[in-house]
């Protein structure tokens, strides 16, 4: 009786998975691209604040 709860065909589980490993990639490059985001804009403050810092030296 257990085994009637989950279907014999196992391509509904693949499916499911495939599915899934979808979602994850999808996921995974939209951190990466927000991430790449975030250190371009750090990168771009310490060089506004280096060249501020050099115009107010002299």
């Amino acid at each position: 009786m257990y085994l009637r709860a989950f279907p014999n065909d196992f391509s509904i589980w693949q499916a499911a998975i495939e599915i899934a490993t979808i979602i994850i990639a999808i996921a995974s490059i939209s951190v990466a691209l927000i991430a790449a985001d975030q250190a371009q804009r750090a990168n771009q403050i310490a060089v506004d604040t280096y060249k501020y810092t050099e115009e107010k030296r002299f």
